[in-house]
Order: C-alpha cells, then sequence, then structure tokens
C-alpha cells in the first residue's frame, strides 16, 4: 500500500499521510520498508463519537 502511494521506495524520515493516518518510514533495508509508524490523526474516542 505504501508503495503504491509513494511509488518508489523512500527515505527514513519520510512522513506520508494516508486516508486518516500519518505513516512514519523509519527503516529501509535491501529496497524494501522494514519498519513504520502508523499514528490516526484523529483519536480513537473522536472517531467513535462521529459515528
Amino acid at each position: 500500500m505504501l508503495l503504491e502511494e509513494l511509488e518508489e521506495i523512500p527515505s527514513i524520515g519520510t512522513r506520508v499521510r494516508i486516508s486518516h493516518y500519518d505513516i512514519d518510514i523509519l527503516d529501509v533495508q535491501d529496497n524494501m520498508i522494514k519498519q513504520v509508524r502508523v499514528t490516526p490523526i484523529k483519536s480513537l474516542q473522536a472517531s467513535v463519537q462521529n459515528h
């Protein structure tokens, strides 16, 4: 999913927003994304209250 959005291997420290999430690239090795941090933009409580 990330590679479809970015269309290339990102460098460490890159941040991308997909839907309601910020995704930080933490580790890239051997042309693969090894580790990311996914952070919801809205809190879970706010998301639940809106539905």
